[in-house]
């Protein structure tokens, strides 16, 4: 699929960085690399020489790399311009590649033109985001895993036996007078549990792969004044919440993000769970509700006073949910 207009971007990210990249793709990347470079470049060979801006002036120096199309990244021409990172220096390039012809591209354009050009799949495409914003060594393998087409591999091939098995279901269907078993019963059953579990198997990694982006969904639930204001502050090392001795503060939901060994965890603060009159505690504890019944994990803090926690006042949802018991105030008992 071949795209009308030629984009252009720092590749590098912006800042001052020792070496900085322009790339531009489209059908006028070879025309602006003429240009800029004073030549036709050859073809994955790397150049080093000047970049031109317009009246010939130069504008840096550094290395020139050309990948012709269809063997390239996004499927089409390719030119990457590495320069010196600086600041005004990539600008300078960059609307300078404008000035030639190029506009700028949106952001992801260059992985959109990729899965356009059939140089990779929509979970490929979804994998360089990943691995871009990745925060953690875990995320980063999942991420190339993905790129590399690990998990469009395992999706395809239960497409495979799913088209596999319908074959033989419909030449059983179609040849029911024929005395020839295409699919004894036993045998579908041994492939519909195959293709079931595989199934399975990728909607857990599924499901993994998002807790590595998103990181987990931690919430902090228990009673009026149990200390699960005081827990979500000593977990993010911050005054996130107001603690006092008095029932009843957090009437609202509180958010933290923090980071453990590059693993992102959402804590979330919730009003005390109970049964109250007023309007706007029970709009918390409504809230409050909600928020757990989206949890990974449940915290429920309780007071060293009681025997044990009172988990009667979570909400029936919460029952497959892995729960953490912590009990709090234990200095102030004997």
């Amino acid at each position: 699929m071949g795209s009308i207009n030629t984009i252009c971007a720092i590749a590098s990210g912006i800042g001052q960085v020792g070496v900085g990249v322009i790339r531009v793709s489209g059908p006028h990347t070879l025309d602006i690399a003429k240009k800029m470079l004073g030549y036709k470049p050859k073809p994955r060979f790397a150049h080093y020489g000047s970049f031109f801006g317009q009246d010939a002036e130069i504008i840096d120096k550094g290395v020139a790399l050309f990948f012709p199309a269809p063997n390239s990244f996004t499927g089409e021409d390719v030119l990457e311009l590495q320069g010196h990172g600086g600041t005004k220096v990539m600008s300078s390039l960059l609307d300078a590649v404008i000035t030639l012809g190029a506009i700028a591209a949106e952001p992801g354009e260059f992985s959109k033109r990729a899965f356009l050009n059939g140089k990779m799949d929509l979970v490929q495409a979804e994998a360089v985001a990943d691995l871009i914003s990745a925060n953690s060594r875990q995320s980063a393998r999942s991420a190339l895993r993905s790129l590399s087409g690990e998990f469009s591999s395992k999706v395809n091939g239960i497409n495979d036996s799913i088209t596999e098995l319908r074959v033989f279901v419909e030449a059983t269907i179609d040849f029911t007078d024929e005395d020839i078993d295409f699919l004894e019963s036993h045998r579908a059953m041994e492939k519909i549990i195959n293709i079931e579990n595989k199934i399975i198997d990728i909607l857990s990694s599924a499901k993994q792969g998002a807790i590595l982006r998103e990181g987990l969904y931690i919430v902090i639930a228990g009673k009026p004044n149990a200390g699960k204001s005081s827990l979500l502050n000593a977990l993010t090392l911050q005054s996130s919440a107001i603690v006092t001795d008095e029932a009843g503060t957090t009437r609202d939901i509180l958010r933290e993000t923090i980071h453990i060994n590059g693993m992102p965890l959402n804590i979330i603060d919730t009003a005390g769970l109970h049964l109250s009159d007023n309007k706007i505690e029970k709009e918390g504890i409504k809230r409050a509700h909600v928020e757990i019944e989206r949890a990974d994990v449940v915290i429920v803090v309780y007071d060293a006073q009681e025997k044990n926690a009172d988990l009667s006042i979570l909400p029936t949802s919460v029952k497959d949910k892995p729960i953490l018991l912590a009990k709090n105030k234990s200095d102030l008992t004997n």
